[in-house]
């Protein structure tokens, strides 16, 4: 089943990047290939289904949905922490 929510972060946006610069862009990392997480964590996760930049309410903010296949307990936040970003909001629709 597939979980979409809708998160404030403070990550960098995603743009047209290759996979030279994925350090650059940490959303683009999600889309792309997933992330490593630790083995107590379930490992490699997914690459993310979907995700939108809905906005950017301050200069370190970026408003964003994500969409994923997959359910681990707080993969999301466990996610954007392991491409150096933090989650400030989480919200599960």
């Amino acid at each position: 089943s597939s979980r979409r929510s809708t998160l404030a972060n403070n990550a960098n946006p995603t743009s047209n990047s290759t996979d030279d610069d994925d350090h650059d862009y940490p959303l683009q990392t999600l889309l792309d290939h997933g992330v490593a997480l630790s083995a107590k964590h379930g490992g490699q996760t997914k690459p993310v289904d979907a995700l939108s930049i809905l906005s950017h309410p301050s200069r370190t903010t970026t408003r964003v949905s994500i969409t994923i296949s997959e359910g681990k307990n707080r993969q999301i936040r466990r996610m954007f922490h392991a491409v150096g970003s933090g989650v400030m909001k989480l919200h599960r629709v």
